[in-house]
């Protein structure tokens, strides 16, 4: 056990959901490259994406060749394929259709020798990553259900190798009839209305996109296929058949004997032109469904993956052991010449001292993750000028509810310190019903930011000339379901007017339950978009801590991808950094690019534009370090981060001078790792390790410094720490400094009063994409779903071209 003594923090042991592999293969593994091949007579012959069948297939041909796959290879479900037999490359003829005469379903899987992995360069996955089971399965609406699995992969670490496994979950689409499936998606009781929705494009394109790319089997052959498109009235659909034109009811009683029941149900196409009723379609086993979930079952999902730190470890010792990984007896792991440990591995690891925390009435201590701002006064106040409220909830008594709220809300302002000039309430009652939309927005919000000013003597410039002024910021009380007005209250303030908003939806202003902590959660974010500071860490004097935050530009980068599926969309960029020394305030930047690019192509000029800021607001002198968190990053990417990224930064840092050193810091949640106490009283009420947990021993990195910081202290289930990989050290700051400055920057979240499980700039940045759908020119229709019709190269231009940056003034964290 590595020796911490003398370290920052207090010595812990902690066990981890991590098997050591203690005996590595003694044999010789070879690598083949795999491609699968389809062949069809007509068509010709073309190359199968990798997809759902990949699998299908290399086990039907490892069942057709036992003498060539015995042993039997593993394969990773993509292009790797690894054996400890030598298998003669060429190609492998695989039928997947039950009639052996059959054209259909035969493919060509070419196999070509990649390398031989010697035992000492041991470096694949597992049999299978991840897979999930029918038990405990949880229904979610609209046609799918939550399945629960588990995880396993191998990793190399510092001096050996590891499995990493883990409890995990997904959501499936119900292996059901097709016309059950929709409808549960369109939430009907019986067929009926599905007979006609036809009559409802809003449904009709609905299905469309939960339908596309989903595998079906087709009776009466129970074959395969993937859905392109949905017809309406599939069974009076007609087609040429031996010179005549045929329903497609027709065809299925005169070639297959089956009365269609519902003819005038949609149906689905494959491809080509050929119409397939629903009724003869059900949905295939096992299909992940990958796109966002709705707020509900995003709920019930959550409900389902949750479990508390002992149930889970206690659920993963009793996979490895026993089924279904069995480690100890599986034929595949005795075939590699594997042996895994039944123990999991304990580790050393440090609890972090908290920040003190700092607001206007003192210095607060941090107990387990959190502190009580009760009678606290914020940091830095902000002067409250002039401000309105728009209504937009006509529920009953909503007017007594609005009253109650503001006065609320007001009453939370001036106790957290902030001074209010002016108050201004536009209530809009009548809805414009023509218009598709209960209220005209824009005009409602323009007319509260004027009556909001009336009365109210601008200042004069230095010429005379009285000045324009705008409120402080608008609230817009909206119903408990309103996304639409929401986008047209949040362009009209971050885009068209130029002045802070607050959304608040009935159901959360108007319970009266929780309204004090709601109000108050409302004060903070208001504090901060009227340009206010509600609280900062403070770290003791003459520290390399305080120093840095002193003298150091923190950035945080991020990078959001559309749907899977999407193809008309860019992605976007964000890069938010600080400028003043308790790195609480930041200046955003956003960009589009090519759709599901993870690098950010334009980072040297953001990050250039932001160092001219904090230049500009220290009245010339410059950053002596920027340390950026990077979101978003696979360990596959970093090379690419690398040459790419990080590369653009050190050369547009030439022309500053003196020229900024950089620390360029990925930050990672998408991992497997968990940590639990060794013992149970060191541990926190839910079971989980105390916050400020860092292990950077004994399944770190084996090249570059990584370290795991657990930052926060959950409230639900089992706490997942941060991984922080370290890719450039310009000053060569010690591990300890860089893992006392991420644990400090999860303390500055402006709008919490615990502490983060990420440093703040990394959520603020996290943010400013989500918010960035807000920034589009409405004509590009960002928000619009489904794929784009256009041909050709996607055009970034006109995307860049249509995305406006934020017209609040650049101290505004109006994301937030």
């Amino acid at each position: 056990m590595n020796n911490l003594q003398g370290r920052n923090g207090r010595p812990v042991n902690v066990v981890t959901n991590s098997f050591e592999i203690k005996r590595l293969p003694m044999r010789q593994f070879h690598h083949y490259d795999v491609a699968i091949i389809k062949q069809d007579p007509a068509k010709g012959d073309a190359p199968l994406p990798p997809g759902r069948r990949y699998r299908e297939i290399i086990e039907t041909m490892q069942n057709s060749y036992p003498k060539v796959f015995t042993p039997r290879a593993s394969y990773d479900g993509n292009k790797n394929m690894y054996s400890t037999a030598r298998i003669p490359s060429g190609n492998f003829t695989v039928k997947m259709s039950p009639n052996p005469n059959s054209n259909r379903g035969v493919y060509e899987v070419r196999m070509s020798l990649v390398s031989t992995i010697q035992p000492s360069a041991f470096n694949f996955s597992l049999h299978a990553k991840s897979f999930y089971t029918e038990r405990g399965a949880r229904d979610l609406s609209g046609g799918l259900v939550a399945w629960k699995g588990f995880f396993q992969s191998v990793r190399p670490v510092l001096g050996r190798f590891i499995v990493n496994v883990d409890t995990t979950t997904a959501a499936f689409y119900k292996p059901i009839e097709l016309l059950s499936c929709a409808m549960e998606v369109l939430g009907l009781r019986n067929t009926r209305p599905l007979l006609h929705i036809g009559e409802d494009k809003q449904k009709v394109d609905k299905l469309r996109r939960f339908l596309k790319g989903v595998a079906v089997y087709v009776k009466p052959t129970n074959r395969k296929k993937i859905i392109k498109d949905i017809v309406i009235e599939a069974g009076y659909q007609e087609f040429p058949k031996d010179g005549k034109s045929i329903t497609v009811a027709a065809h299925y009683l005169a070639s297959h004997g089956i009365v269609l029941k519902y003819p005038e149900a949609f149906g689905v196409k494959f491809g080509g032109d050929a119409i397939f009723p629903a009724e003869v379609c059900k949905i295939v086993e096992g299909q992940r469904y990958k796109r966002k979930l709705s707020p509900e079952d995003t709920t019930k999902f959550m409900q389902q993956s949750v479990s508390k730190p002992a149930e889970r470890m206690r659920a993963i010792g009793e996979a490895v052991r026993g089924m279904p990984l069995n480690y100890g007896t599986s034929s595949w792991m005795q075939e590699a010449g594997l042996e895994v440990s039944a123990d999991p591995i304990t580790l050393a690891g440090r609890e972090l001292v908290a920040p003190r925390v700092r607001y206007g009435s003192g210095s607060l201590n941090v107990s387990r993750g959190a502190w009580n701002v009760v009678n606290q006064k914020l940091s830095a106040p902000a002067r409250i000028r002039a401000w309105g409220a728009v209504v937009f909830d006509a529920s009953p008594n909503f007017q007594q509810k609005v009253e109650s709220f503001l006065a609320a809300v007001t009453n939370n302002m001036r106790r957290l310190g902030m001074s209010i000039d002016a108050l201004c309430i536009q209530i809009d009652r009548e809805p414009i019903k023509e218009l598709g939309n209960p209220y005209d927005v824009h005009a409602s919000l323009n007319n509260a930011a004027r009556r909001a000013l009336e009365g109210i003597q601008p200042p004069k410039g230095p010429d005379g000339k009285y000045l324009k002024i705008k409120p402080t910021f608008i609230i817009a009380v909206l119903p408990r379901d309103a996304p639409d007005i929401r986008k047209q209250v949040k362009q009209w303030g971050d885009i068209v007017y130029g002045v802070p908003t607050q959304c608040v939806r009935a159901g959360k202003y108007d319970d009266q339950r929780g309204q004090d902590q709601y109000c108050n959660n409302i004060a903070l974010k208001i504090n901060i978009k009227a340009g206010g500071v509600n609280s900062q860490v403070e770290t003791a004097p003459q520290t390399a801590l305080n120093a840095i935050l002193e003298n150091c530009m923190i950035v945080g980068c991020d990078v959001s991808h559309p749907a899977p599926g999407i193809t008309h969309r860019p992605s976007i960029a964000s890069l938010v950094a600080s400028y003043d020394p308790g790195a609480t305030k930041y200046r955003t930047y956003i960009d589009a690019q090519l759709p599901r690019q993870e690098v950010i192509d334009r980072i040297d000029e953001m990050l250039k534009a932001a160092i001219e800021n904090y230049q500009a607001r220290h009245e010339g002198v410059l950053p002596q370090t920027i340390v950026i968190y990077r979101d978003g990053v696979s360990e596959g990417e970093f090379w690419r981060i690398n040459e790419s990224e990080i590369a653009k930064i050190d050369a547009m840092l030439q022309v500053f001078n003196p020229k900024p050193s950089l620390v360029f810091i990925v930050v990672g949640k998408r991992h497997h790792v968990r940590f639990f106490p060794s013992d149970r009283s060191q541990g926190d009420k839910n079971g989980n390790c105390n916050p400020g947990l860092v292990v950077d021993k004994g399944i770190v990195h084996s090249k570059l410094m990584d370290f795991y910081l657990q930052s926060h202290s959950g409230i639900i289930g089992t706490s997942r720490p941060s991984h922080y990989i370290v890719l450039k050290n310009g000053p060569q700051w010690s591990a300890d400094l860089l893992q006392e400055l991420s644990y400090a920057l999860c303390f500055v979240y402006a709008i919490a009063t615990r502490s983060v499980s990420i440093p703040a700039p990394v959520y603020y940045a996290d943010r400013v994409c989500t918010r960035a759908e807000f920034q589009f020119h409405p004509d590009l229709k960002f928000d619009a779903d489904g794929n784009s019709t256009e041909g050709g190269e996607f055009d970034i231009k006109k995307w860049r071209g249509g995305l406006k940056q934020s017209s609040l003034a650049s101290d505004i964290m109006y994301f937030l």
